[in-house]
């Protein structure tokens, strides 16, 4: 079995192909800046669909201060899900545990609208949660946050300060890869349960010192480096999608 996957040079498709590899799956990489390449917005090269059984979907495009943000996510998926449809390829693509065409923000907005054409194709959908590993921790959205802690010695306590982080590891990448293929599910959760607070996720072994600061402030302040032009490698959006009203409010089967 030969397996595509899209977005696979990030922490999540470094994850995979490691554990493919354990399990004898032919996973082949790609990305932005793979010799093939494929990149959100752009033309999809449909040799890359050659003599593949099952596209990974990890692929997106996370700069919502982009004008046509949701429409470039949601019109280069429908791209390869027209090509999957035309060769008979299943497809599974990368979602989140917080994604709804009513979410707070552009981000779960996106997935959310994402999720119902993947639906609507009879393909299959993955759900994730706060993806984090000890392997892998300085790569990812978390691995930047314990970079921060790293250097300056403290974490923001965004408040409120809920329960609502559910963790993704290697082994939940693990067991989903052992019976993806068998599985009659059109939606996969691949997360743990209960969820955790923020915190909790990084495993800190000893007290740390965390800073409490309301959510909304937060926001405003990333949103004025945005509008200031300054990436400092966190979104406001990133706030919304967690702490915005849909976000905390969610409920999760």
């Amino acid at each position: 079995m030969k397996v595509l996957i899209l977005g696979g040079t990030g922490l999540l498709g470094t994850m995979f192909c490691d554990h493919m590899s354990k399990l004898g799956i032919v996973a082949l990489p790609i990305g932005r800046s793979t010799k093939n390449s494929f990149t959100i917005g752009q033309k999809v090269n449909k040799a890359l669909f050659e003599e593949i059984d099952v596209v990974i979907y990890l692929s997106w495009m996370f700069d919502t201060t982009k004008k046509n943000y949701i429409d470039e996510n949601f019109n280069s998926l429908k791209e390869v899900l027209e090509i999957c449809k035309f060769k008979n390829i299943k497809l599974f693509f990368a979602s989140t545990v917080f994604a709804s065409e009513s979410a707070a923000s552009k981000y779960n907005t996106a997935k959310g609208c994402c999720e119902k054409l993947v639906l609507e194709y009879n393909q299959k959908i993955i759900k994730f949660g706060a993806v984090f590993d000890e392997i892998y921790q300085d790569r990812g959205f978390y691995g930047k946050i314990l970079l921060f802690y790293k250097k300056f010695k403290f974490l923001p306590r965004i408040l409120p300060n809920k329960k609502i982080f559910y963790k993704t590891n290697t082994d939940d990448i693990s067991n989903f890869l052992k019976q993806f293929l068998t599985s009659k599910n059109n939606i996969y959760r691949c997360y743990q349960s209960p969820p955790e607070k923020m915190v909790d996720i990084f495993n800190f072994r000893k007290k740390i010192l965390t800073i409490p600061i309301p959510w909304f402030v937060l926001y405003i302040i990333l949103k004025s480096f945005e509008i200031l032009k300054f990436n400092i490698g966190f979104r406001s959006d990133s706030i919304l999608s967690i702490w915005g009203k849909s976000g905390v409010n969610e409920k999760i089967s």
